[in-house]
């Protein structure tokens, strides 16, 4: 899976529709690394991918025991939006060759809810089947649970070289494997 482009549109930090470039310039190292000063939108970036790939399954950083629709409610941008989308484009080589996804996800805040609006462009056409089908679908390319595996931050890497937090964060991970992290997530919703 090669991530080309993220667009986030009222996002956390990112106010107005900010188009991020994650194509690696070298397909020998497809490794992108972000830096910056805290509260910049680092996070927020990690943050946004898996909530395009995975939604409400996503394992973000700052959800905490909130609901889904108060979580999405915060990452409202400030402006006086109450709207709020991320669009995600990658490709995948499997053995029938070379395939493109655009993920689109976008909320809109009521008054006592959150609406969700969902879509999955496959090789350039939006696909209702797979649209229907995305959770499924996502879990054959890259499980949930190990996601949180492939997606960190600096802070991460900190704690795991800290001999008094790692094993904090090592046990996280399996939790995260074993799917309790999914039971207090359902709990809060």
């Amino acid at each position: 899976m090669i991530f080309n482009e993220l667009i986030l549109h009222d996002f956390g930090v990112f106010g107005g529709r900010v188009a991020i470039d994650l194509t690696p310039k070298d397909a020998t190292r497809p490794v992108i690394l972000f830096g910056g000063l805290n509260g910049r939108g680092k996070t927020t970036i990690l943050d946004a991918i898996q909530i395009a790939l995975f939604g409400q399954r996503a394992t973000i950083s700052n959800r905490g025991n909130l609901s889904w629709d108060d979580y999405l409610r915060r990452t409202i941008h400030r402006s006086g939006a109450n709207e709020t989308s991320i669009s995600l484009e990658f490709e995948l080589s499997t053995e029938d060759g070379n395939h493109s996804y655009r993920i689109v996800r976008s909320w809109e805040a009521k008054e006592k809810s959150v609406k969700e609006s969902f879509g999955v462009v496959f090789n350039g056409s939006l696909d209702k089947l797979l649209s229907t089908q995305w959770d499924e679908h996502i879990e054959t390319i890259l499980p949930a649970r190990i996601a949180t595996l492939n997606f960190f931050d600096g802070e991460k890497i900190e704690s795991l070289a800290d001999p008094l937090k790692s094993s904090e964060v090592i046990g996280s991970a399996i939790d995260n494997l074993l799917g309790v992290g999914l039971l207090n997530k359902l709990a809060a919703d």
